[in-house]
């Protein structure tokens, strides 16, 4: 019962203290009918793909990663719905589906990564059916804790530096990198605002809604998360308490942080 316990706690809590604000939001904001047939575009583990499968009728989940498509079937292997998931190996710029299969498209923090990312916007427009939607998270602000550190004087004041850690790229101090530290520690390319994703996907898909999400004490909680070890079901209350703080609290409604949805013209 103890090994089980554990195993919930690896699988449920600790994907979501890194997470969770895209998961959060995603879920809760994005409509997915029962009916659909989802892509997850670099699905990564799995986490969302399998998740996404209790609500939908079909799920792909697409990557360019061998070794964290292995463990996206490890985890489908334990899902009650793993007749619903399929894991694709692939590149979003030429996927290996035929026009118009999927009724939603979902892309969770990939986009910036991607270079050519206009081709990357074509070629999910192609896949998508006509009147399918996008739904896609990204930062238009990278945020790290010496850019908290320096904005917020009273927040600083209460999270001592021992609770950092040397991060996990390159040997990064997190608390001591900048934004272009980070976009090269992630091979980001680009950093949308909604008007300039808006501008690259209007050849191809249609803006049809958006919200912020990711303020301040949720950015803050994100910088704690990934630089303590363990703790996993603390690191979750703190993600909860933030964005209740963020929500309540913030002056930021900006966010740094978005969610989009754009549909494919019928």
């Amino acid at each position: 019962m103890l090994n089980n316990f554990k195993r919930y706690i690896r699988e449920n809590i600790f994907p979501f203290t890194s997470w969770l604000p895209r998961y959060y939001i995603f879920f809760k904001w994005a409509v997915i009918p029962k009916a659909a047939v989802v892509l997850d575009l670099a699905c990564g583990e799995g986490y969302v793909s399998v998740k996404l499968a209790a609500r939908c009728r079909k799920v792909v989940g697409l990557d360019i990663s061998s070794n964290d498509l292995l463990l996206a079937e490890d985890k489908k292997s334990r899902s009650k719905f793993k007749d619903r998931i399929d894991f694709t190996l692939g590149d979003i710029l030429k996927m290996p589906f035929a026009e118009g299969t999927f009724d939603l498209v979902v892309c969770m923090d990939a986009l910036p990564q991607i270079e050519r990312d206009r081709e990357a916007l074509a070629e999910i427009a192609r896949v998508l059916k006509p009147g399918g939607r996008l739904v896609i998270t990204t930062p238009w602000r990278y945020t790290c804790s010496s850019i908290l550190f320096k904005a917020q004087t009273r927040i600083k004041k209460l999270i001592p530096r021992f609770m950092y850690r040397v991060y996990f790229k390159g040997n990064i101090k997190w608390y001591e990198a900048d934004n272009e530290t980070i976009s090269k520690c992630y091979n980001i390319y680009h950093q949308y605002d909604v008007q300039g994703l808006e501008e690259k996907a209007k050849p191809f898909l249609q803006l049809a809604g958006y919200r912020y999400f990711l303020q301040k004490y949720g950015a803050l909680a994100t910088d704690i998360t990934y630089g303590v070890k363990g703790l996993w079901t603390l690191r979750f209350i703190l993600f909860w308490i933030a964005v209740r703080l963020d929500w309540y609290l913030s002056g930021n409604r900006q966010g740094y942080s978005f969610i989009a949805e754009f549909t494919k013209p019928v």
